[in-house]
């Protein structure tokens, strides 16, 4: 297993290991969440220099935070989205058309033989909107917010970026092909799609209090696949309330 590090450069809180690295730029406004996961014994990531250790609960306030600001993000249906894919890149965006609200929603999702790497940013900038207006393919409100919610689904299992990778891709041609509108990658919207989270709460727990055998750095690893599944279980409770 590799070894997990929380550490804290510039505005970014920061999750490492030498095949994970997950940026976390916290803002009242505008948060924005990256990650870079890589596969295969010759591909590793550079930790970040000059950035410092932090406690693992302080990484985990403000990917929590993160995540619910874009579950609870209202644009009131007035906006602009688009699409661009190319090569091995899906580009999804959303520009608000409200004066009185005005920001932009990113959706980049990157996937090579070397692994994933998503960004899920929300910006102040539109210097972006003539180049998507001129190269992009218009979408749907509904469209948009399948994709925004899928993106959250695969984001906050920190500890599957790569088995999911390919049907979190095909998700996404599927929403944009309007082939396939609702959530169904690992479901958001259904009472079995919280019980397997619990289901694997309870499995994880009870391995940290029952196998003696787990070294410190293990027991670490397993301890940050239990805090993925109470991420998870959190965005879950959020979408239920935001739609009701």
């Amino acid at each position: 297993m590799e070894q997990i590090e929380y550490l804290f450069k510039g505005d970014s809180y920061i999750y490492f290991n030498p095949k994970l690295i997950i940026y976390v730029d916290y803002d009242d406004e505008f948060p924005s969440i990256k990650f870079e996961y890589l596969t295969g014994v010759s591909w590793t990531i550079t930790k970040p220099e000059d950035a410092v250790t932090i406690p693992q609960e302080k990484f985990e306030k403000y990917f929590k935070k993160s995540l619910t600001h874009f579950v609870t993000a209202d644009w009131g249906n007035q906006a602009e989205y688009y699409s661009i894919i190319e090569n091995q890149r899906i580009e999804i965006i959303l520009f608000t058309t409200d004066p009185k609200n005005k920001f932009v929603i990113n959706i980049i999702f990157s996937y090579d033989p070397k692994g994933p790497d998503l960004y899920l940013g929300k910006e102040r900038s539109f210097s972006k909107r003539k180049g998507y207006r001129t190269k992009g393919t218009a979408i749907s409100d509904e469209q948009f917010k399948a994709a925004l919610q899928a993106s959250m689904v695969y984001i906050q299992d920190t500890n599957s970026y790569y088995d999911n990778m390919d049907q979190f891709e095909g998700k996404l041609r599927a929403i944009l092909n309007k082939e396939d509108i609702t959530v169904d990658f690992q479901t958001i919207n259904t009472l079995e799609y919280l019980q397997q989270l619990e289901q694997k709460k309870a499995q994880l727990q009870h391995e940290l209090i029952e196998n003696d055998e787990y070294t410190i750095l293990e027991r670490s690893t397993l301890r940050g696949q239990l805090t993925g599944i109470e991420y998870a279980i959190q965005v879950y409770n959020l979408f239920q309330i935001n739609k009701a």
